[in-house]
């Protein structure tokens, strides 16, 4: 199993706490996002063309499929991003994180056992390294109730982002085109 490592520039604490705040932080977006699925879909207009979402302070960028948009400022409830597909049945938010060291499997048995306590019907699907223009990320994905929930673990300039990819079940194309949304990450 490969070793990942995330870091920002601050203190390093041990790194059973650095799971557990990165899972807390993970809840915190996911009720965001949750937030942000169950909104108004009618009332967003599809964009014309794949456009490119600046995060604050230029510190990252997405790429937004054609079909999804930016929440405003106002919206965005301690994320630094959430966008959202028009159908309302897919959104991805970015909120700051805290760096996660060490091997995936130990990261992954401590970050399953934080959220089979935390939510009903949790059920994993599994945990891996993947790409995104930033670089590698560790991406973990479940599902709980009727959503598939993704975090990805990824760094930009020595900054780490917890990218939360929430998807309603059966919505294949939307999950593609939010895995699109988490593989643009980047600086």
């Amino acid at each position: 199993m490969s070793t990942i490592t995330i870091t920002l520039p601050r203190p390093r604490i041990g790194r059973l706490p650095l799971v557990g705040t990165a899972c807390a932080l993970a809840g915190a977006a996911a009720a965001a996002a949750t937030f942000a699925l169950v909104g108004s879909p009618g009332s967003r207009s599809a964009a014309p063309a794949a456009q490119v979402y600046t995060g604050p302070a230029h510190a990252f960028t997405l790429t937004l499929p054609n079909g999804w948009s930016a929440a405003s400022h106002g919206q965005l409830a301690g994320a630094l991003a959430v966008v959202r597909s028009r159908d309302g049945r897919a959104a991805v938010v970015v909120s700051p994180g805290v760096a996660l060291s060490g091997d995936m499997r130990t990261a992954t048995k401590q970050i399953t056992a934080l959220l089979q306590r935390r939510f009903a019907g949790f059920r994993p699907l599994g945990a891996r390294e993947i790409s995104t223009r930033a670089g590698a990320a560790y991406l973990y994905s479940f599902v709980r109730g009727s959503v598939v929930q993704s975090v990805a673990v990824a760094s930009v300039d020595g900054r780490t982002y917890l990218l939360n990819a929430i998807v309603a079940t059966g919505a294949g194309d939307r999950a593609r085109e939010a895995g699109a949304i988490v593989g643009s990450f980047g600086g």
